[in-house]
């Protein structure tokens, strides 16, 4: 799978090491790092899903917004397990949600940090 990501930073000079080996990370994986193209395209995107969703609690977040739009201007998958964002006209990923089983912690009654003493 060939993911697509942007990123537009300005790096203080000690972060450039670091920013070095994030891009040999992601050459090693194969994921190339590209413009989204206009960004009053991408802000075009990002204020119509806010319109039809909705800002704030229960509804999409500010951030939610913009993964949309950029997502969408690149014409690649949304990253994302979120439900509202799935319920948008871009292609998410994962394909579906996973139903992690409910698990309760048992502990050992020997244990120190058991609450069984």
């Amino acid at each position: 799978m060939r993911l697509h990501c942007s990123m537009h930073l300005r790096l203080s000079p000690q972060l450039w090491p670091a920013e070095g080996a994030v891009v040999d990370w992601l050459e090693a994986r194969g994921i190339h790092l590209r413009e989204p193209g206009s960004p009053r395209r991408v802000l075009s995107f990002a204020v119509a899903v806010a319109e039809k969703h909705g800002i704030g609690k229960r509804h999409l977040s500010n951030f939610d917004c913009f993964h949309y739009a950029y997502a969408k201007a690149m014409r690649a998958p949304l990253l994302t397990t979120d439900a509202l964002l799935r319920e948008t006209d871009v292609e998410t990923r994962p394909l579906r949600r996973r139903s992690w089983p409910s698990r309760r912690l048992r502990f050992a009654p020997s244990c120190p940090c058991s609450p069984l003493g």
